[in-house]
């Protein structure tokens, strides 16, 4: 199943300790839609044949170089964090009733940073992943892992 959609999200450093390292809160908001790539997959997914809802992470971050600090000198940079991440997906086109899903997991973050120059801005590519797997209200068991690609532009 591929899933697409758009974030948005922030970074709030609570201590910096130079401009190469801080440690802070990072709240972000996902929509998303997911569409089977197979047959296969429509008839067997949870879901149906299509799925949207949206993802709530928010996380303790340590972030090193390029991001620990507004417009960093370092041109690359790292990111660990570790939080909880809200899902709800609302099913769209399941012949039967619809059956929304909701739950809510722990998760662990490790992003890359590369400043693209001073006009282009910041490139993240993003990791997250469920520690353990989440139980919905109809006690399936659900987890995620996701791949982020993330542009700040003006950097």
């Amino acid at each position: 199943v591929m899933t697409y959609g758009g974030c948005i999200g922030f970074n709030f450093p609570l201590v910096q300790s130079d401009n190469n390292l801080s440690a802070g809160i990072s709240p972000n908001a996902t929509l998303f839609i997911t569409v089977p790539s197979s047959s296969e997959d429509a008839e067997y997914s949870y879901f149906g044949s299509r799925a949207m809802g949206y993802t709530i992470p928010v996380m303790a971050t340590l972030k090193y170089g390029t991001d620990a600090q507004y417009k960093g000198r370092m041109k690359l940079g790292a990111t660990l964090g570790v939080g909880y991440r809200y899902t709800s997906y609302i099913t769209t086109t399941n012949e039967s009733e619809s059956m929304p899903a909701a739950f809510g997991v722990p998760i662990l973050m490790g992003e890359i940073n590369f400043k693209m120059g001073r006009k282009l801005g910041l490139l993240k590519i993003r990791y997250l992943t469920s520690l353990v797997k989440g139980r919905d209200k109809y006690d399936l068991e659900l987890s995620q892992s996701s791949l982020y690609l993330v542009y700040t532009p003006n950097w």
